[in-house]
């Protein structure tokens, strides 16, 4: 999810609906990795936090991308539904993804198809 360019206002608005922390890639050295990534989060959080940002947001480009497969494992699908409209397919910069015809499965499973 790509949340850099938000405004105070949205940013007061996810903390009011709840949200309190949500994963992001890291421009930093893995050695700050420690004081920065301190949990990981549960599925229904995950889909949770793609629902509250795509309420907020309605005509941002939402993409899960890396360690999905990690935190939702079998229920990356919910993200589709739940607000995602992008995916990172393939491999990632730091370590391999999912197969990218199961993304295009899982994204027509949705009822979504590429441009």
């Amino acid at each position: 999810m790509h949340a850099v360019m938000i405004t105070e206002a949205q940013g007061k608005s996810l903390a009011k609906a709840g949200v309190s922390r949500y994963a992001h890639n890291l421009e930093t050295s893995r050695r700050f990795f420690p004081s920065i990534c301190t949990t990981h989060s549960s599925v229904l959080e995950v889909v949770k936090t793609f629902a509250i940002f795509r309420f907020i947001l309605p005509d941002t480009i939402i993409r899960p991308a890396g360690g999905r497969e990690i935190n939702l494992r079998d229920m990356q699908g919910f993200l589709m539904l739940s607000g995602a409209n992008g995916l990172i397919i393939g491999n990632y910069l730091t370590f391999s993804g999912r197969d990218a015809k199961a993304d295009f499965r899982m994204a027509e499973d949705a009822g979504l198809y590429p441009l």
